[in-house]
């Protein structure tokens, strides 16, 4: 069963926490470069609290998305430590855009 993100998009939907080795400028400059350049990264957002960032990616499947996790969030440049969540179902995705 795929989780519907949203009425464009179907798939698996991960929110990764992602703490970076420094929080240095030059870190998060690297960081957030290399994060444009993947399609399968929807969000990116630089957090105050436990994390550095939290992304929204977006797969087709749980295969897919492990691919995501091994061979383009693991490689992003400074990155400590990754936790993925997957979301089971967006609970407002049925409510009006208005």
């Amino acid at each position: 069963a795929a989780v519907l993100a949203n009425e464009e998009e179907e798939g698996v939907v991960a929110y990764v926490q992602i703490t970076l080795e420094k929080q240095t400028d030059e870190y998060m400059r690297r960081f957030e470069a290399a994060v444009r350049e993947h399609a399968a990264i929807r969000d990116c957002y630089l957090m105050a609290g436990a994390a550095d960032y939290i992304v929204r990616a977006v797969a087709p499947n749980i295969s897919a998305y492990e691919l995501i996790h091994k061979d383009v969030l693991s490689r992003l440049p400074g990155v400590a430590r990754i936790h993925s969540s997957l979301a089971i179902r967006n609970v407002l995705a049925a409510r009006s855009h208005g």
